[in-house]
């Protein structure tokens, strides 16, 4: 089973790093569909935390200090990460958050309210192309004593000007409270 979601995750990326090169040489797409042009085959790499390379460490690392960040009430990292039209998913929202405006004022809301004594990010995983980068780890997070377990997917683009910024991120709990 963990073979299949592995190996779906890993064609839909290849499915858009596809598409993205073939915007990027001028090919049009239509309703999600791009011309027939033959496209050059895009590598996909999955590294676990202990033999990342220095990609992988850059995207882990990024995670990390957002989190620091996020469980110190200030959501300001998490925001500079945010791609103009990111996506966005968790337990508390009924359908998908869109644009980086949007969950802005989200996480402006939250700013002061969010708190851990601290966290760790266990079952780090990072896909990696040249161009995009897929996060996947499970979150505890300890407030007063309380463990909080999350699920966490966050993918990565490298935009234009060089910097990786985040365009979609989903979070579930673990074990849902009751």
């Amino acid at each position: 089973m963990k073979r299949l979601i592995v190996l779906s995750f890993a064609m839909v990326l290849l499915a858009f790093t596809a598409r993205e090169q073939a915007l990027g040489q001028g090919t049009t797409c239509q309703n999600g569909t791009c011309s027939n042009r033959r496209l050059t085959p895009v590598q996909v790499r999955v590294f676990q935390l202990e033999e990342m390379g220095s990609l992988e460490k850059k995207i882990v690392q990024m995670e990390k200090e957002a989190l620091e960040k996020w469980y110190a009430g200030d959501p300001s990292a998490y925001i500079a990460l945010m791609g103009d039209d990111i996506g966005y998913f968790e337990p508390g929202l009924e359908k998908r958050l869109d644009g980086a405006e949007s969950l802005k004022n989200m996480f402006e809301a939250l700013r002061g309210k969010i708190h851990a004594d601290k966290f760790d990010m266990l079952n780090t995983r990072v896909q990696a192309t040249e161009t995009m980068a897929v996060l996947s780890c499970n979150l505890i997070a300890i407030e007063d004593g309380i463990p909080y377990r999350w699920n966490c997917t966050e993918v990565f683009e490298l935009n234009p000007e060089g910097q990786w910024k985040l365009v979609h991120s989903h979070w579930s709990q673990t074990k849902p409270a009751r």
